[in-house]
């Protein structure tokens, strides 16, 4: 009976020593796994922190193409009214040396 009782003890003993290295490595993979997912949450922050970094920058780099639009914009209008301003003139100049001519001939 002692014998049976102590073989008994042993397999209870065996038993638990089994139960508690299954209940840590379930402990160490569900740690292991907490760990995983506080990194992956700390990099998800950093990809929705850079990403709203990034649409800031973005939005003002639109504002200064923008602005920069607008000022070519204007430097073409200027530029365009110039240019009418000397064809007028041009044409002005062709029709006073025109008349010029004419004078001339006539003259002679």
């Amino acid at each position: 009976e002692e014998t049976a009782a102590a073989a008994a003890a042993e397999e209870a003993a065996r038993e638990a020593a089994v139960s508690a290295v299954q209940e840590a490595a379930t402990l160490a993979v569900r740690t292991e796994q907490h760990e995983r997912a506080s990194a992956l949450e700390a990099l998800r922050s950093e990809v929705v922190t850079a990403a709203g970094d990034s649409t800031g920058e973005l939005t003002a780099l639109q504002a200064s193409v923008q602005e920069l639009t607008n000022v070519l914009e204007e430097e073409m209008t200027t530029r365009q009214q110039e240019v009418g301003e000397l064809q007028e003139s041009v044409r002005g100049a062709e029709a006073a040396a025109a008349n010029a001519q004419v004078d001339t001939r006539l003259a002679e």
